[in-house]
Order: structure tokens, then C-alpha cells, then sequence
């Protein structure tokens, strides 16, 4: 019983005493039938603030973004625009997709205990 009762009284000290940040990363896919380019901006990426445009084949995908400690203020669902400012993608005549960053058709998935990842898939009707 002692045993037990000191288990779960050390397991709740380390428990609260994690700072709850978060990681979080951005993967971006392309499921059109041509090449799209991707253009992003964070301020919080590992390496510092990046402004990136990548080009993606069809079926590929591609991790753009990845963070290291963010607050939890407002969940981990609520910091989004610490993440990104922006992730656009524009087919090759300039034709800029209609799923923004701040759409709700964008998943965010919890990968670990403290990590999540947002994932923006484009597609044909996105154009």
C-alpha cells in the first residue's frame, strides 16, 4: 500500500511539473493533378524565422514547419498563429488555392504527449 501511494505521489509531481509546451509541425500534401508551389512564413520554426516556398510533385508531401516549445496558453489546439503566419499554395499559372491557413479543414492531430502536427492537404477543388 505505502509502495502504491508513494508510486502515485512521485507519477503527480512530475505530472505538474512539466511546463506544457508544445511542439508542433506542419506537413503540407498535394493531392492535385499538377505541381504546386507552397509558400510559408513562421517565426518559430527551429531554425528561426523562415519565408520558404518549396515545390511539391502530385502525391507528394512535405514537413514545412517544425516548432520546439510553444506556450499551451490556449490549448494545443490554440496556437496556430505562433506556428505559422501564413501557408499559401499556388498552382503554376499563379492560381492561389482557396484553403487558407486559418481553415478548419486543416487537421491537427496529437502525435505524442506534447507534440502535435497540422496537416493541409490540397486538392483540385482547392483551385
Amino acid at each position: 500500500m505505502r509502495t502504491t501511494f508513494l508510486f502515485l505521489s512521485i507519477t503527480l509531481l512530475v505530472l505538474t511539473s512539466c511546463n506544457m509546451k508544445y511542439d508542433y509541425s506542419v506537413r503540407v500534401g498535394n493531392s492535385t493533378s499538377e505541381p504546386i508551389t507552397v509558400a510559408y512564413k513562421s517565426k518559430n520554426d527551429r531554425s528561426g524565422t523562415i519565408e520558404k516556398n518549396i515545390t511539391l510533385a502530385p502525391g507528394d508531401w512535405e514537413v514545412i514547419i517544425q516548432t520546439t516549445n510553444l506556450p499551451n496558453d490556449n490549448g494545443w489546439r490554440g496556437n496556430k498563429s505562433l506556428v505559422a503566419e501564413y501557408v499559401r499554395a499556388y498552382k503554376a499559372d499563379d492560381t492561389q488555392s482557396h484553403l487558407d491557413w486559418n481553415s478548419e479543414k486543416i487537421r491537427l492531430e496529437r502525435v505524442d504527449i506534447g507534440q502535435a502536427e497540422y496537416y493541409m492537404e490540397f486538392m483540385d477543388s482547392d483551385f
